[in-house]
């Protein structure tokens, strides 16, 4: 895979022994004002994912939170990168997920997605991909428009509205605690999950007969 040029997202350039590192990534505020990308919802491997696409990005990333439903196993990049993020952190892309499907208007394309952790946008879609699609973008009009060989113009139309459910990174939490922020843990259930028995649960159905039919609760503090 090629490295990633200059580019508004912020993906900078391959990491020296001398560990200097370039650019630093801008806010989805600014990403979303910009003239030069179009932000929407993508489906990728059956996930909708808020996506930024960026024809000055020449790679195309997802973030980990993401990737991991996957259920595909990265590989690792040969030349790793670096990015800084807004709070000045630096953070180093491995790995990679090759041939990840992503849906344009109900059509199948492939994708090599780099895993970064970012914190405004769930993907990030760059030329190699767009050109891999015959696609160019239309940023006045919020619109990329993908002419395969041989099929009807598709338009991709995005929009502004940001997903409801909001997610922050680790380190932009860790950034916020140590200036004070109150954090809270919060323990989320289902109630229309079926409670699982012990004979779906791996390793431990080989060993029913040592637990209680019943268990009575989660571990005590």
């Amino acid at each position: 895979m090629e490295q990633p040029t200059n580019s508004a997202t912020g993906l900078a350039m391959p990491v020296h022994p001398s560990g200097r590192e370039s650019q630093s990534s801008a806010g989805q505020q600014d990403q979303e004002s910009s003239p030069d990308v179009v932000t929407g919802m993508l489906t990728i491997c059956s996930h909708d994912v808020y996506a930024l696409i960026d024809p000055g990005s020449t790679l195309s990333c997802i973030t980990p939170f993401v990737a991991r439903k996957f259920g595909i196993v990265p590989e690792i990049l040969s030349d790793p990168f670096a990015v800084f993020t807004p709070i000045r952190e630096s953070i180093i892309a491995r790995q990679f997920y090759r041939g990840c499907t992503v849906l344009v208007c109900g059509r199948q394309t492939p994708a090599d997605l780099v895993e970064l952790e970012m914190l405004d946008f769930y993907a990030i879609m760059g030329m190699e991909w767009l050109a891999a699609c015959y696609a160019t973008v239309d940023c006045q009009a919020n619109i990329a428009r993908f002419h395969f060989s041989g099929e009807p113009v598709l338009e991709w139309l995005g929009n502004t509205t940001t997903p409801r459910c909001r997610f922050i990174s680790y380190m932009k939490a860790r950034k916020m605690t140590t200036k004070g922020c109150i954090y809270h843990i919060v323990r989320a259930k289902d109630v229309n999950a079926e409670i699982p028995i012990l004979q779906s649960i791996p390793v431990v159905k080989e060993y029913a007969y040592i637990f209680p039919n019943e268990l009575p609760g989660i571990p005590p503090e």
